[in-house]
């Protein structure tokens, strides 16, 4: 009787051990090395005033290269035709990138809304939305 006993007290402390084989997956914490890569625009949408304008469509793109030592490059590019200016928009995003709690974080000198928006980073692809009131910016950058 003592030996049954003290045989269920080890295989239930055995059984408590086992490797978890679970099929739950386990989403990593993102990190600059699973983001690094040369990305183009695959979506660039302006909604103003409620009014959906297609921003690609019209030639404007963003090129960006994130490596993995941290830095950025590429030009970010809108035509004078949708800016309504005399001139395009034509800018580096020579910079940095960073992750601030599981987004991506991008810093440049250039003045863009760029680096005012938290980057999602899912399936390859950095997705950011700058809302401003009424008017916002979506953007989907494609590996």
């Amino acid at each position: 009787m003592k030996k049954a006993l003290l045989l269920f007290v080890v295989i239930t402390i055995l059984s408590g051990c086992a490797a978890d084989t679970s099929t739950d997956p386990v989403t990593p914490k993102l990190t600059v090395d699973m983001v690094k890569g040369n990305y183009s625009t695959t979506a660039f949408n302006l909604t103003e005033n409620g009014i959906l304008t297609d921003i690609l469509a019209e030639g404007s793109y963003i090129n960006l290269n994130l490596l993995v030592d941290g830095t950025t490059s590429g030009p970010f590019f809108i035509p004078k035709t949708i800016t309504g200016d005399s001139l395009d928009i034509d800018l580096s995003l020579e910079g940095t990138i960073a992750i601030v709690n599981d987004s991506v974080a991008l810093q440049h000198n250039a003045d863009t809304f760029i680096r005012d928006i938290k980057w999602a980073f899912q399936d390859n692809q950095l997705t950011g939305k700058d809302v401003k009131s009424s008017d916002n910016i979506f953007v989907q950058l494609q590996k």
